[in-house]
């Protein structure tokens, strides 16, 4: 059965059937579907949203949540993202789902189904899964131009996008251009404290940051009558970002100093992926087999400058300089074989990614060191078998596979390359505990990705500290555990509540490495021998507030709560992960104004305080001293277009640092305590947007 979900003939009316807003229909009586279960949410369900394009669609499902972004996975492998076009994995590694919808307008889009993706014949999948369906209606697309005002800060406009796509038989091409554009300006105090708690130093800076990423990408589909499906997809992107920090300083005794100061920070980046995908019917007849082939290439070039000129009175001027250029390659070949429908899966992919490095730094305009050329390659190739069946009333989807990696940086003395053969895989599976009611457990064996600046040696001009590369690290591997309770009611309360686990094999953190030329200690990222553990719960809640305190009213409250345990490798005892929140809750009240084009709606967020980061030689905290307040207006039918008034930063919200540094690590003396506040002004957005 498809659980169709619209709205009544007249707004906020509850249509006759098992609950408001809900009705059960057979499934031929909507189009044909291969998603069995789901429930559907046709474009009336949304309209009073009057949203632009697949996102903001999917955005509106009561209790859904888009899991999986863009790059960082470790190749290509099973699927993570929990949205299907046509009932199909995306096949970008760039683009994340939020792109991958926006460039998906309202007016292709048929319906959207929701249904539990252990059920699919697509390994990776769990939990709630939106597919999208989409039908051809020749050209069709979508723009958006935003301008944004801040306090103290200069303008930010124009920021556009514009999405189009044009279909003509079984082809499908698709084009967006993303005129990506960030400012701000944040103002802060810094003071500097003895030992024994005395001012001798005052702070006052300003930092303005300015992003500019342009980005073109194209899509390119054909869908014959036979069933096969050709893909081809292009993203070509810019990237520059530049950061201003301009301090002066005031002696208050004579440990302190007074003079100014500039750090300039920016990178100049830009990027392309190539892609493409084919699949087709393969072997036997009686097997219903299926193949499909898929191809990926990415190359990324970077350069880093940072400058940083530190001028007491009276003194001769510190300059340092680090520059970083960075080259970044990806390629993937996969395949999957399919059979059975689908219920049976082989794989195998093999993945090659390097990176090259070459440091320079500058110290008084007198020592230059240029840091040794680093390239890492990984080979890799892994395989796996998955199956998908029904057990009782359970729908249990369960994957094996081996992999082997070869992790190479030969320009790193003492270096040699080192292979690896690990395990990997899951069993998941789900059951219906009643019509509103849905139970899925989940157990991984995972291999992390590692980061390739990790085998980099690394100079922060703003802290002044350095870390060293280590060519010795190796990717971390966890046992995952994960138990969701998902409800679903689109006349009331949606939503889901997750327990989670994970137990991590060799975790990776700032450890010793040994020390320099000069007996300095070195530190920079590595492996522990001891294990590392995370314990969490979250959720979120949609409350359709309709029929009980308002037609065209609806909340949406949303909470993580984690706990995080690892060996401090200075000190042996157990700690939180660095940067790690012991808690966060964020909530949206939305109100839909009956009979008019009118929309208001207030969002508020929260981090926990106290947000510690450790190293060898200081410990810093951090908080938010506010809320994170916005207030949004929106005009749905201004002109024929969508206008909203954002209004963001009410409160104020400032975030507070706290440094403690010690001599010669945490073991020792504090020689000093840093106090920081950072503010921004509030912020006005104008967005104005349309379909076509």
């Amino acid at each position: 059965m498809l659980e169709v979900v619209e709205p009544s003939a007249e707004a906020g009316e509850a249509v006759e059937g098992e609950a408001a807003g809900v009705a059960l229909l057979e499934a031929t009586e909507v189009p044909d579907t291969n998603l069995e279960g789901a429930a559907v949410y046709t474009p009336d369900f949304f309209a009073q949203f009057a949203p632009q394009n697949a996102r903001d669609m999917v955005g509106r499902i009561p209790g859904f949540t888009i899991r999986g972004g863009e790059g960082g996975a470790r190749g290509f492998g099973q699927a993570s993202l929990n949205i299907l076009i046509d009932g199909r994995r995306p096949s970008s590694k760039t683009l994340g789902a939020n792109q991958i919808l926006e460039r998906i307008s309202t007016e292709r889009v048929l319906r959207i189904e929701v249904l539990d993706g252990t059920t699919l014949d697509i390994p990776g999948l769990f939990g709630d899964v939106a597919n999208i369906v989409t039908a051809s209606f020749g050209l069709t697309g979508n723009w958006e131009a935003a301008a944004r005002f801040e306090e103290g800060t200069e303008p930010q406009w124009p920021e556009a996008e514009v999405s189009a796509t044009v279909e003509r038989g079984d082809v499908t091409l698709t084009g967006t251009v993303d005129f990506g554009l960030f400012t701000q300006t944040r103002d802060g105090e810094e003071r500097f404290f003895s030992p024994d708690g005395t001012l001798f130093e005052d702070r006052t800076e300003r930092l303005v940051r300015e992003l500019q990423d342009p980005e073109v990408d194209v899509a390119l589909n054909w869908s014959p009558p036979s069933g096969s499906v050709f893909n081809v997809t292009g993203q070509l992107s810019r990237f520059n970002f530049n950061e201003d920090i301009r301090e002066t300083f005031v002696a208050v005794t004579g440990l302190g100093s007074t003079g100014e100061s500039v750090l300039e920070l920016g990178e100049d980046e830009w990027e392309v992926e190539v892609g493409s995908d084919a699949e087709f019917a393969a072997g036997p007849e009686a097997w219903s087999g299926r193949l499909k082939l898929i191809g990926l290439y990415r190359y990324e070039d970077s350069e880093f400058d940072n400058r940083l000129v530190f001028a007491p009175d009276g003194q001769t001027p510190l300059r340092q300089i680090f520059t970083r250029d960075i080259e970044e390659q990806e390629a993937i070949a996969r395949a999957e074989y399919t059979l059975d429908g689908g219920r049976w899966q082989l794989s195998g992919e093999y993945a090659f990614n390097e990176l090259e490095a070459i440091n320079r730094f500058e110290n008084r305009n007198a020592v230059l060191e240029v840091f040794p050329r680093v390239r890492v390659t990984e080979d890799r190739v892994n395989g796996a078998l998955s199956h998908t069946r029904a057990l009782g009333p359970w729908n249990v989807q369960a994957s094996m596979g081996l992999e082997w990696s070869e992790i190479a940086v030969p320009t790193a003395a003492g270096a040699p390359s080192d292979d690896f053969w690990r395990p990997k895989g899951f069993v998941s599976a789900s059951r219906d505990l009643d019509a509103r009611h849905n139970l899925v457990v989940r157990v991984e064996r995972e291999v992390g990705q590692l980061d390739f600046f990790d085998f980099v040696d690394e100079v922060d001009l703003e802290e002044g500290r350095g870390d060293a590369g280590n060519a010795g690290i190796v990717p971390d591997q966890s046992w995952l555990f994960e138990a969701t309770l998902e409800r679903t009611d689109p006349a009331g309360v949606s939503g889901r509540l997750n327990l989670d686990a994970s137990i991590i094999n060799d975790p990776i953190t700032l450890v010793r490495l040994g020390t320099d030329g000069e007996g300095n200690t070195l530190v920079g990222p590595g492996n522990l021998d001891s294990d590392a553990y995370f314990y969490g719960v979250s959720g979120n809640v949609t409350w359709v507030l309709d029929t009980v305190v308002a037609k065209g009213l609806r909340a949406d409250i949303g909470f993580n709560v984690t706990e995080t345990d690892i060996e401090d490798p200075l000190t042996g005892e157990r700690r939180r992960f660095n940067g790690a929140a012991l808690w966060s809750v964020d909530g949206e009240l939305r109100y839909d104004v009956p009979g008019t084009p009118y929309a208001f709606q207030i969002n508020a967020s929260r981090i926990a305080p106290d947000i510690e980061a450790v190293r060898f030689g200081d410990l810093s905290s951090f908080r938010f001293t506010e809320w994170g307040l916005s207030a949004r207006a929106e005009h749905k039918a201004f002109f024929g277009m969508n206008l909203q008034l954002v209004f963001q930063n009410l409160l104020d919200e400032e975030q507070e640092r706290i440094l403690e540094v010690f001599e010669p690590d945490r073991l020792g003396s504090r020689v000093r305590r840093e106090e920081r506040l950072r503010g921004s002004g509030r912020r006005l957005s104008l967005v104005l947007s349309d379909t076509f």
